[in-house]
């Protein structure tokens, strides 16, 4: 149809100008198109919005994801992490590296409570993180995954948590996932 290949014109001149926030919106807005008219970009679209949403979370530092805090006494990253519903991997990647040693009066990124959850698809064999109720990335599972349909709650022990379900993600991607779900997030296995 006229309005995708003319939403697809736009995608490609935002990649062009490597305006992120212009790709993300036409991204969403062809996916929202009402009657899949671009159900067979669907996938392809869902992946690139994915990457560019990483971007705009690590490298951007989206203020609608993230914000600044300031160190105050007895603080530690884990706390300043654990408070704002987030995870340490997180905080260290948001300030681009180590924050084994912070100090009182240090300013951080902090992810500003996500609310993150994932939907394992078992027949696709795909999973998808969803940030504050809208979609967020998508991931490949190597595997079936062995655990049941059902609402599963991530866990202190990712490793163990993953084993558990059955559920076998390549690992940059099972790394990516356990950066961004903090203990607690809802993970629901889905027979679609």
């Amino acid at each position: 149809p006229a309005k995708v290949q003319n939403l697809l014109m736009r995608l490609e001149e935002a990649e062009k100008l490597r305006d992120i926030e212009m790709a993300v919106t036409t991204i969403e807005s062809i996916r929202a198109l009402p009657g899949s008219p671009a159900a067979d970009l669907d996938d392809a679209l869902a992946r690139r919005l994915g990457t560019l949403n990483i971007r705009r979370l690590f490298e951007q530092k989206n203020p609608q994801w993230v914000k600044v805090v300031e160190v105050k006494r007895g603080d530690s990253a884990s706390r300043i992490a654990f408070e704002n519903g987030s995870t340490l991997a997180s905080l260290t990647c948001l300030n681009g590296g180590s924050v084994d040693r912070i100090v009182i009066g240090q300013k951080l990124y902090v992810m500003n409570h996500p609310r993150f959850n994932l939907v394992i698809h078992r027949r696709t064999r795909t999973a998808d993180l969803s940030l504050n109720g809208k979609f967020f990335r998508r991931y490949d599972l190597t595997a079936d995954v062995a655990a049941k349909e059902g609402a599963y709650e991530m866990t202190a022990s990712p490793k163990n948590f993953w084993k558990a379900l059955g559920a076998q993600f390549k690992a940059a991607d099972r790394t990516e996932l356990e950066t961004l779900l903090p203990v607690g997030a809802p993970v629901l296995i889905s027979e679609l």
